[in-house]
């Protein structure tokens, strides 16, 4: 296991597939068992304030993207609608399978 990382705010900037308003990631991820199987949480993002947010890497096959969970929105790829239904997924999903799935169809619909 490695350490988590102290990523700086204008890196993540627009690199972020996803981003939520602090825990609901998190609690989605917790609420389903299975979940965690896919999203590594990777390291954060403080300012001297604090903790701005969460980095989460979501690996799908051959595929991997970053995802915010925090106090900081970052500007992200899915629509709100569609951050919506990532979160029922992660939460919802009965098998491993059903979520890579689900959250492939989801991903690409937007892209």
């Amino acid at each position: 296991m490695f350490g988590l990382l102290n990523i700086k705010s204008k890196d993540i900037q627009n690199n972020v597939l996803a981003s939520f308003n602090y825990c609901k990631l998190k609690n989605a991820i917790v609420e389903n068992g299975i979940a965690d199987e896919l999203f590594t949480h990777i390291g954060y993002v403080t300012s001297k304030e604090g903790l701005l947010a969460n980095i989460y890497l979501l690996k799908l096959e051959k595929m991997s993207f970053l995802v915010s969970d925090g106090y900081k929105l970052y500007k992200d790829k899915l629509s709100s609608e569609s951050k919506d239904e990532f979160l029922r997924i992660v939460r919802e999903a009965k098998s491993i399978e059903i979520l890579k799935e689900s959250l492939k169809k989801l991903i690409f619909k937007e892209a």
